[in-house]
């Protein structure tokens, strides 16, 4: 939120709450979101070590569905760099 235009991950991937084993994001083929997704080539995701792994299982399993990644050839976050920030439990 710091970043100009900065959102939080729930908020810019639309990540339901409660997020669950088997959810998605809310985006769509066609939307501007999913095209602005598909010419990405980095999400920083801040705040990453308290971010459950559903939500980030529903995120790979958008960006496999958004860039139409067959099953057998597929990869996590389909070849986009994450680059996961966060802080240490221990504050010095």
């Amino acid at each position: 939120m710091l970043l100009p235009g900065g959102r939080t991950t729930h908020s810019k991937f639309k990540i339901s709450v409660p997020t669950l084993d088997n959810s998605v994001c809310n985006i769509f083929q066609g939307f501007e979101l999913s095209q602005l997704l598909k010419q990405a080539n980095l999400i920083i995701w801040d705040e990453a070590p308290m971010t459950h792994k559903y939500c980030f299982e529903a995120l790979d399993r958008t960006l496999n569905d958004i860039m139409n990644t067959e099953n057998e050839s597929r990869t996590i976050f389909v070849e986009k760099l994450l680059f996961l920030v966060g802080i240490s439990s221990k504050y010095y």
